[in-house]
């Protein structure tokens, strides 16, 4: 009705747009931006859209609206969004708005939609990349004042994105990555003209700046540009730009400045061409007198520069000499930490070792090894390699500073990422798996995991580049390999492999330990690992949904990102696993500390993928509801820890937006499943201890426990009965296995649209017989007596003879129109024969040799 109403709204603006002025209709479509139901804001985005394009000189009043929506959970109403982010660009000059526009479009690059992910790059190659519209001809001094004047526009609006966040220069990279890159990258000719233009452009500002603010905008993106594809850039803006290592003195020459112009020149020297011997010469000795002066950061760009300059000189001997004077002056430090006295973090030791694993992993001096004789020890190595790692096992004792200790991993990770057989050589396992598998620093622990990010980065983009040197063809079908975990798709396999088996365990209990930084830097790893093959994806994916459900942003994030990448690849292996996934999720949120009452909407996310499978839906919907049984002979501990994974299942059910009525049917029917069978065990029992009994029957603590469980079946049970309107006839007909299916959408009523389950709220006069309390202690008999009479009657056959109860728990019965005027007589309102019922409640002993005992249960 509501998206019927808007839609006449609609109609009325294309006959007259003022009415969109009217502060009744803002309002109104102000509240339908947020409502429910995706179909109504999706329809209100469409009106506010169109009425921006209509009257652009509004667009400042009612841009943001559409804005905030980019990010909308409907799948529809972001595309829609996306679109009309485009027509909102083209038809404003305010560039603020531009600015705006953009961020929220590069944020869309990562959509977990594949199809709004390729929608947002698309648009965003049009507005930065397309052909430069000037009406002028090449030559003229007409035609470079309007080139100026376009392309500073752009670069304005990109270094105002690339400057926002980390997170937005980061996907911005991601962009230019897969526009530009030299093996993959998809940008037509003239985009890459384009980014020529722009590249001389940014380049010929930054020469002239004095702002080192400024600067530092222009040299970043710049160096985003050119990382992308080094070819971008000429020599002569080179030139421009060696002033920025050259003059080191310079007032206006910013630390950052400096490490954006080392990366350029990393990734461009060896991609532009033969360069001039005077510009490598200068460049090389400007490189020699600030190596040491570089900080950490700096050198991991200034090394690998430098190795492109020796290499194209024939100098590489310089680099050994280099190597040599490091390890000369470590040697000191090393017979300190081998006596056990190094005990203050000394920043030249810092800087030696960190210029050491840059040059142990960029440059190969291997036939220079001669010249290292005097460092060598009794048993010489065989390579600079090495000696490197060699020299910095011994910074590994526990009295010596934590911060020497990190430079050290990252010194041996950087020489084992390009030797990687080192990795698996007997010393460094020894120290990667003290760091990983004991009670080392935190900080040690994300200093290796980052590590490994890197080196498998390098693995990947290394066999890439020699994919495409080779011009093979990848094959996009599945690899039935991964399934087991193996792959031959990189470089060096064999330690890749055997590496990331050794530490995904661990990965995965430091990713679900919490949602601190260490946490964030393993589900990165985890990321990488899964991305490479190097994981079971039936095993992955039950991680993958529990890290979703992490209230840090970057962590779902990341997840979110790893479960759409792995259900594009093997939907088939993984969709079985989705049950198991949510007891690690459930396991997740309780280890956390967090109040499961208020754990909702977990489910959402990974039920999307199942929305086109009828099959995997029912799998996963009996399966779910199938965990919810338990064992009344299970220990109290096991009743307790059972009771929250119940909670959290219950909640989530009940905020699930399900996609057909069948799918509402299963749902029920499972449930009616779990009450009909350990539910008639468990009254049995209360009835027996309320008649006297007490030999052979459980204490009133365990039948409490027992109730508290069943009660919250009961509840999501009735909740969703009547959030969906669901007629109990077709409930109690519905057989999940026969073919009868009914395809009918699912529509929730209006007045249970933003409702969920509440399983502690306080209970109205009404309901004060009917409510179970479900966060007292156990310890007050009194209060378990009460718990058991009131699940007793939920469950007995009389409470549901007039079939009147519809999600009583939430105190309403809030669009309760579905007729009940069927028999139900032999009913008791969860669709299972109440003549069965009484058989089994009459029959009923606690053997323990019952199937009743050998039901699914969560552990």
């Amino acid at each position: 009705m509501r998206t019927k109403s808007l839609r006449v709204v609609s109609q009325l603006l294309a006959q007259n747009a003022d009415i969109f002025s009217l502060p009744p209709v803002q309002k109104s479509l102000s509240e339908r931006l947020i409502d429910s139901s995706s179909q109504v804001r999706d329809a209100a985005v469409d009106i506010v859209g169109k009425y921006i394009v209509l009257k652009p000189e509004f667009a400042k009043d009612f841009y943001l609206i559409i804005c905030d929506r980019s990010s909308d959970t409907g799948l529809a109403v972001r595309k829609r969004v996306v679109k009309l982010l485009k027509d909102i660009y083209n038809v404003t000059d305010d560039i603020q708005i531009k600015i705006e526009i953009a961020d929220r479009l590069v944020k869309r690059v990562e959509d977990e939609e594949t199809n709004i992910s390729d929608l947002a790059i698309s648009i965003l190659t049009e507005f930065f990349f397309g052909p430069l519209d000037i009406k002028a001809k090449p030559g003229d001094l007409q035609y470079q004042l309007l080139r100026k004047s376009a392309t500073q526009t752009i670069t304005t609006i990109l270094e105002a994105v690339w400057k926002r966040s980390d997170r937005t220069a980061r996907l911005l990279g991601q962009f230019f990555d897969k526009l530009f890159h030299p093996v993959k990258g998809i940008a037509p000719d003239s985009a890459k003209d384009t980014v020529r233009i722009l590249v001389e452009e940014l380049t010929e500002r930054a020469s002239e700046e004095q702002d080192g603010e400024v600067l530092d905008k222009l040299l970043g993106l710049l160096a985003q540009l050119v990382k992308s594809n080094g070819s971008f850039i000429r020599q002569d803006q080179l030139s421009l730009l060696l002033g920025y290592i050259v003059d080191e003195n310079s007032s206006s020459i910013t630390p950052s400045a400096c490490l954006y112009v080392l990366s350029i020149f990393s990734k461009s020297l060896d991609l532009i061409g033969p360069l001039r011997p005077q510009f490598l010469q200068e460049l090389q000795m400007a490189l020699l007198k600030r190596l040491s002066k570089f900080s950490i950061r700096e050198q991991s760009e200034g090394v690998p520069c430098l190795w492109k300059v020796l290499v194209m000189r024939k100098d590489i001997k310089t680099i050994a000499s280099v190597g040599l004077s490091c390890l000369k002056a470590i040697e000191p430090y090393v017979k300190a930490a081998t006596a056990k006295t190094l005990t203050t973090a000394d920043m030249k030791l810092i800087k030696l070792s960190s210029l050491l694993g840059n040059i142990g992993r960029y440059c190969e001096v291997d036939e220079y090894m001669s010249v290292f004789k005097a460092v060598q020890t009794n048993k010489p190595s065989s390579n600079l390699a090495e000696l490197i790692v060699r020299k910095h096992l011994v910074f590994f004792n526990s009295n010596i500073p934590v911060t020497v200790r990190k430079v050290a991993i990252q010194t041996i990770c950087n020489v084992c990422t390009t030797h990687p057989l080192m990795f698996l050589s007997k010393a460094v396992l020894m120290v990667n798996d003290n760091i990983m598998n004991g009670t080392e620093n935190e900080e040690l622990k994300i200093t290796l995991m980052k590590m490994l990010i890197d080196f498998l980065n390098y693995e990947e983009e290394t066999a890439n580049a020699i994919a495409a040197l080779k011009s093979v063809k990848k094959s996009q079908e599945v690899d039935l390999g991964v399934f087991y975990g193996v792959t031959n798709k990189f470089v060096n396999d064999g330690a890749s492999a055997s590496l990331m088996q050794r530490y995904i365990p661990k990965v995965i209990e430091i990713a679900l330990s919490g949602e601190t930084d260490i946490a964030l830097t393993a589900t990165l790893l985890l990321e990488r690992i899964i991305s490479q093959g190097f994981a079971n994806p039936r095993i992955a994916v039950s991680t993958i949904v529990a890290l979703e459900t992490s209230r840090r942003a970057d962590i779902s994030t990341v997840a979110k990102s790893m479960h759409a990448k792995l259900h594009d690849k093997h939907e088939s292996l993984i969709e079985s696993s989705y049950v198991e996934g949510v007891k690690a999720a459930a396991n997740y949120r309780l280890k956390l500390g967090t109040n499961m009452f208020d754990e909702y909407d977990n489910f959402s996310y990974f039920y999307h993928f199942m929305k086109s499978s009828r099959q995997s839906k029912r799998k996963f919907l009996l399966g779910v509801t199938k965990t919810l049984d338990f064992r009344v002979l299970d220990s109290m501990k096991s009743l307790a820890s059972h009771f929250w994974y119940v909670v959290f299942v219950a909640n989530s059910l009940s905020t699930l937006h399900f996609y057909s009525v069948e799918e509402v049917y299963t749902v029920i029917h499972g449930l009616d499943k779990v009450l009909s069978g350990t539910g008639v065990s468990v009254s049995n029992l209360i009835e027996e201890r309320l008649e006297g009994k007490t030999e052979g029957v459980e204490s009133w603590e365990k039948l409490a426990r027992c109730a508290v469980v069943l009660h919250a079946v009961w509840a999501v049970r009735q909740f969703i009965k009547a959030a969906y309107n669901v007629s109990e006839l077709k409930a109690r007909e519905f057989v999940p296995s026969k073919p009868g299916k009914d395809p009918k959408p699912a529509t929730r009523l209006a007045a249970y649209a933003n409702e969920r389950l509440n399983l502690i709220r306080q209970p109205n006069s009404e309901e004060a017989t009917t409510m179970v309390d479900m966060v007292s202690p156990f310890d007050n008999e009194e209060l378990n007596i009460i718990r058991c009479k009131t699940v007793f009657e939920q469950l007995s056959p009389e409470e549901f003879q007039d079939d009147n109860i519809l999600a009583h728990n939430n105190g309403n019965d809030k669009g309760n129109g579905e007729s009940n005027n069927i028999n139900s007589n032999n009913n008791n309102g969860y669709g299972v024969d109440i003549g069965d019922i009484a058989r089994k409640r009459s029959t009923y002993s606690p053997d323990p040799q019952d199937d009743l005992h050998k039901r699914a249960r969560y552990d």
